[in-house]
């Protein structure tokens, strides 16, 4: 700040020099364009505030362009993403829809082999059954012609309980009652030879005859298959069942037929 004297009517006065305002220039650029032939040159002014904001505009379009760039990026990740989790989705339903074909033969197959297991099933209850009926000493003891007459021993007091006596002749066999192991053998005051089979379910039938032996003890015998086989006439054949120790009625577990 200048500070001047100035003289006025012979006094001395201070006046205040003001300072000069400054203006600001504007920055101006000149473009010459100039084609391939001269005859049409042109020009144009370019300020820096266009120039500023040509900058801004381009790295605003550039923006523009790379969030579109970037969205389309994206957006094809996603559907690759998608497309990736679908294919593994229709794999998956695939093999679900394998396993359950694998499932049903697996379960025909299972209730196939639950049928033929019961039929074996039932097959061995059978044998079993029929094992168990061929084991018992239901048979008739003797083939060919029989009379049932009185026990011999009565007369004396010996008679057993449940016992059944047969009057035969020549040629008649005796014959085990059902399947069995032939037990016992032995000599018998009255009747001549005494046969013990062993049914081996609790039961026991005894024959007595005077007859020709066919059996040995330890053999196992079927039923129907001969004991003895009578070789005198009018010869006296006793047959006994015992269940557990006790004496049965013989009569009432034959199968008498004829």
């Amino acid at each position: 700040m200048g500070i001047k004297m100035k003289e006025k009517m012979g006094n001395e006065q201070f006046v205040e020099e003001k300072p000069k305002k400054t203006t600001k220039k504007t920055s101006r650029y000149t473009v010459l364009l100039i084609p391939d032939s001269t005859d049409h040159s042109k020009t144009f002014e370019l300020t820096f505030d266009h120039i500023l904001r040509l900058i801004v505009a381009v790295i605003a379009v550039m923006i523009v362009l790379i969030s579109l760039l970037v969205s389309f990026v994206l957006k094809n990740y996603r559907l690759e993403h998608d497309n990736s989790k679908q294919l593994e989705i229709d794999s998956l339903n695939a093999q679900i829809e394998k396993l359950q074909d694998e499932k049903a033969d697996l379960y025909e197959e299972v209730v196939s082999l639950t049928g033929v297991v019961a039929k074996k099933q039932e097959n061995e209850r059978k044998i079993e059954q029929e094992m168990s009926e061929a084991a018992l000493p239901t048979g008739y003891p003797v083939t060919g012609y029989a009379l049932i007459v009185q026990d011999p021993t009565s007369e004396t007091g010996e008679s057993v309980k449940g016992r059944v006596v047969f009057n035969t002749i020549i040629g008649t066999a005796v014959v085990a009652s059902g399947d069995a192991t032939v037990s016992l053998k032995m000599d018998d005051n009255v009747f001549g030879t005494q046969i013990v089979l062993d049914h081996g379910n609790g039961y026991k039938s005894i024959y007595r005859c005077s007859g020709s032996v066919k059996t040995a003890v330890g053999e196992e015998v079927k039923r129907g298959e001969v004991l003895f086989v009578i070789t005198e006439e009018d010869s006296l054949f006793a047959y006994e069942i015992v269940r557990n120790g006790e004496a049965v009625e013989a009569l009432d577990m034959m199968d008498i037929q004829g």
